[in-house]
């Protein structure tokens, strides 16, 4: 009995090492602190109930009952579940706003109303939640419908230049004394290009990028500008193509041998190593076949002589 535990134990120890780890979703700080500017109430869980079902529905399924798409990986999960309301309300919007992996963003979808909605939806199936809302915007800060950032890329060379206009009941008008921040997408993340500028009376702000930053093979970066001031102007941002950047010929990840390429073009320590394994697994399940195969001879050796 211990020599079969023995070698079930081995077996799941080496089919293990294939199992995909699902990295925890964190969400910045300043992010995870964000309130509601609202009050949550029976109308808002009613608009958020008819977005979350034409929005989430199909990945989710209905809050409170599992019946999430098991098929996709990670697995969405229920958002009644403790998993998602020990989230914070900023968490929630946040996931919502940027999404990740195969869930989609709905930054550019839906207002920020329509997600704080969700977000109320979502929480009226947690009886022993208790909304906090944010505190009143600052008296100076309009109360834009929303707010439209342009970028352009003008002289001297790598100067970029953030506009940001906002409109009220359709009537524009410059944003100004707004903090800007930009930053560049990298293959890992995104690179903050220098500290926040204010914006002036016309709403623009310029920025100068160093030309040593790598682009694609024209020279070309995608640039991200957005207003830091969340709570007093919401989520504004606006991404960019410009040509800025060093040209890089990209080269393919699957070219060399790396841990993360294909069987064939893995690394040899990892190919040697891995093959001695299996080797060595299965070898020791012989050795104690082996065994077990004498134990039975001595055993109808000593049953003959009986």
């Amino acid at each position: 009995m211990r020599i079969t535990v023995i070698i079930i134990t081995l077996l799941l120890l080496n089919t293990g090492l294939s199992a995909q780890v699902v990295q925890e979703w964190i969400v910045p700080a300043e992010r995870k602190a964000r309130l509601s500017p609202f009050e949550f109430t029976q109308q808002n869980r009613e608009s958020g109930s008819v977005i979350f079902k034409a929005n989430c529905l199909s990945c989710h399924g209905m809050p409170g009952q599992n019946n999430w798409l098991r098929d996709l990986n990670p697995q969405p999960g229920d958002p009644a579940s403790e998993k998602y309301q020990k989230n914070t309300d900023g968490e929630l919007f946040h996931k919502l706003t940027e999404g990740r992996g195969l869930m989609p963003g709905f930054r550019n979808v839906l207002t920020q109303t329509d997600l704080w909605n969700i977000v109320s939806y979502i929480r009226s199936f947690n009886p022993a939640y208790k909304q906090v809302v944010a505190p009143p915007r600052r008296s100076d800060a309009p109360d834009y419908s929303y707010i439209s950032i342009k970028l352009t890329k003008t002289e001297p060379a790598g100067t970029v230049t953030v506009q940001a206009t906002g409109y009220i009941n359709d009537q524009p008008s410059a944003v100004s004394g707004a903090e800007v921040q930009i930053s560049a997408a990298r293959n890992f993340g995104r690179l903050v290009l220098g500290d926040p500028v204010t914006t002036n009376e016309l709403g623009i702000a310029t920025f100068l990028v160093p030309g040593t930053i790598k682009g694609d093979s024209l020279g070309n970066i995608l640039i991200t500008a957005r207003l830091t001031e969340e709570d007093l102007y919401g989520i504004a941002s606006a991404d960019t193509l410009l040509k800025l950047g060093e040209p890089v010929v990209p080269t393919s990840l699957t070219e060399k041998r790396a841990m993360w390429n294909t069987v064939r073009k893995a690394p040899i320590w990892l190919i040697i190593t891995f093959t001695l394994s299996v080797f060595t697994v299965w070898g020791f399940i012989f050795y104690v076949l082996l065994h077990i195969r004498d134990l039975w001879i001595l055993g109808k050796m000593e049953s003959s002589k009986d």
